[in-house]
C-alpha cells in the first residue's frame, strides 16, 4: 500500500503532497472554483529551491533557497536572477515572473547508454499497455528497461492502470519522453495506495507530458504516487479527485522521497471520487463544475497556440422554455451542463445519428461531441456546440455506419470543452455510455 499518514488527515500540494526530497526549479498553477493545493507541498520536510506555486494570478508560495517567501519579491527579471531563477536557460520572464521553459534544447535532460541497453520504443497505446502489465508483473526487462516514447499519444478517454502501484513492482528503469505527450488518459483506482500514470517510482522519468484524469485514495499524483527516483523536464495538466482517510495529492507526487527539477503542473483537485454520470433513458445529465480551464503547458517560446474549434453548422437555439430548468452560474464559477438522450436511433438511409443534444445557456463553455465505439473507432464527432444551442444529430463516418451496419449497438459519447475566447481545450472532459439502435 506504500506509505500512509499515521491519523485521518489530507494533505494537499500543487506539486507534492509530501515532500521529503528535493524540489527545484518547478512550477505549479492551480485554478478552481476551490482551491485546495495552495502551497507546492502540504507538508514539506525536505528541500525546494526556486520553485513556486501559482493560484489564478496571485503567487502564494515562492521558494528561495529553503526560504518561503512571497511572490511580492520578484518585480522584475533582475529581482528573479537574483533570488536564483535562471532566466537564461531554465526560465524566461514574463507577465512578471519567471515562467519555465517547457521541452526545449535549453532545458531537455539526457541519460547516457548503458553498455549493451536495449532500447524500448513506445509508439502506441498497445505499446503503453504491454510496458505498464510487464511492470506489474515484476518483469525485470520491464522494471529496469530504458523505454523512450517516439510520437504523442492520445489515449482517447480510455483507462490506464498506474505503471507499478507498489514497493515490490515499482519502475527502476528509465522513461525518456523526448518532448511527446501522452494525453486524454483517465486512471480511476480504490484500495491500491498509489495512484498516478507511474504508482511507485524508484527510476528516472524525463522530458514527458502527461494530460489526464486522475483519481485515486491514499497517494495521488498525476505521474506518480510515491517518487523515490527522479523526475525532470516533465509537465502535467490534470483533473484529480482523491478520497480515503488517508490522502496526499500533489500535482506532480502524492509523496516525494527522491528529486523533481525543472517540471510544472497545471492541475485542480478535488476532494471526492466523481464517477461517470448516469443518464437515465429519458432524463438529462446536468453537471456544474467550478473550474477554470485554461491551463496550457509553457513552451521556450509564447503560450500554446490553440487551432479555432469550428462551429457545427447544424447547431439550433434552444428556445427559453429549454433553460428555464437551469439555474445561472454563480460569479467567478466557471459551469458546463449538458442533456441528451441514453439511446441515440440512426437513420439508416443517411447515416444521422440522432442525439437530442443541449448545451444551456449558462455554460461558459462550447462542446465537441465525439461517438466512439467499444474498441476505440471513432464513428461521428461534431463540430462546436455553443451554450444556448442544441444539435439534434451527427452523422455517422463510414467506419461508424459499417459498425453500426454489422451489429454494434453500444458504444461512448465523449464529450470535449473548449473555452469560449481562445479555443484552449478546458479540463473537465466527460465520457459517458449509450445504446444505438438502427430504426
Amino acid at each position: 500500500m506504500g506509505i500512509t499518514n499515521s491519523d485521518s488527515e489530507t494533505r494537499y500540494g500543487t506539486l507534492s503532497g509530501v515532500n521529503k526530497g528535493e524540489i527545484t526549479d518547478c512550477y505549479a498553477f492551480v485554478r478552481s472554483g476551490r482551491s485546495l493545493g495552495k502551497n507546492v507541498c502540504g507538508v514539506n520536510n525536505g528541500q525546494i529551491v526556486t520553485s513556486f506555486s501559482q493560484i489564478y494570478k496571485n503567487v502564494e508560495e515562492l521558494y528561495i533557497k529553503d526560504a518561503r517567501k512571497s511572490g511580492e519579491e520578484i518585480k522584475k527579471k533582475e529581482d528573479a536572477d537574483v533570488l536564483g531563477f535562471n532566466t537564461d536557460k531554465i526560465w524566461e520572464y514574463k507577465d512578471g515572473k519567471p515562467v519555465l521553459r517547457f521541452i526545449d534544447s535549453k532545458w531537455k535532460v539526457s541519460v547516457k547508454k548503458a553498455t549493451n541497453s536495449k532500447i524500448h520504443t513506445i509508439q502506441s497505446i498497445e505499446d503503453l499497455n504491454k510496458f505498464s502489465e510487464g511492470v506489474r508483473k515484476g518483469d525485470k526487462e520491464f522494471l529496469n528497461g530504458r523505454f523512450v516514447l517516439s510520437k504523442d499519444i492520445d489515449c482517447k478517454g480510455k483507462k490506464l492502470s498506474p505503471i507499478g502501484d507498489k514497493f515490490s513492482n515499482a519502475f527502476r528503469g528509465v522513461f525518456d519522453g523526448q518532448g511527446h505527450s501522452i494525453v486524454n488518459f483517465r486512471i480511476y483506482e480504490k484500495n491500491i495506495g498509489n495512484t498516478g500514470f507511474f504508482g511507485h517510482l524508484k527510476g528516472t522519468v524525463i522530458n514527458l507530458s502527461l494530460e489526464g484524469e486522475i483519481t485515486g485514495e491514499g497517494n495521488v499524483g498525476t505521474l506518480c504516487g510515491i517518487n523515490e527516483g527522479i523526475v525532470s523536464c516533465c509537465g502535467v495538466i490534470a483533473q484529480m479527485y482523491g478520497a480515503g482517510d488517508h490522502l496526499n495529492m500533489g500535482g506532480i507526487a502524492g509523496v516525494n522521497r527522491g528529486r523533481i527539477e525543472k517540471s510544472y503542473a497545471a492541475v485542480s483537485q478535488s476532494r471526492a471520487f466523481i464517477p461517470f454520470i448516469p443518464i437515465g433513458i429519458t432524463a438529462a445529465g446536468i453537471i456544474a463544475i467550478g473550474i477554470a480551464a485554461v491551463l496550457a503547458l509553457p513552451t521556450s517560446g509564447n503560450a500554446q497556440v490553440y487551432a479555432p474549434i469550428k462551429e457545427d453548422a447544424n447547431q439550433f437555439v434552444i428556445s427559453q422554455e429549454d433553460n428555464s430548468s437551469y439555474d445561472e452560474a454563480s460569479d467567478g464559477m466557471n459551469t458546463i451542463s449538458f442533456t441528451f438522450n441514453h439511446t441515440l436511433h440512426v437513420d439508416p438511409d443517411d447515416g444521422k445519428c440522432y442525439l437530442d443534444f443541449k448545451n444551456p445557456s449558462e455554460s461558459t463553455y462550447k462542446i465537441v461531441i465525439t461517438i466512439q465505439a467499444d474498441d476505440g473507432t471513432v464513428m461521428a464527432e461534431s463540430g462546436a456546440v455553443l451554450p444556448g444551442r442544441g444539435l439534434n444529430f451527427v452523422t455517422l463516418n463510414d467506419d461508424g455506419y459499417r459498425l453500426v451496419s454489422n451489429g454494434t449497438d453500444s458504444a461512448t459519447v465523449f464529450l470535449t470543452s473548449y473555452t469560449l475566447e481562445d479555443d484552449s481545450k478546458a479540463m473537465i472532459d466527460n465520457s459517458l455510455p449509450v445504446r444505438i439502435e438502427i430504426e
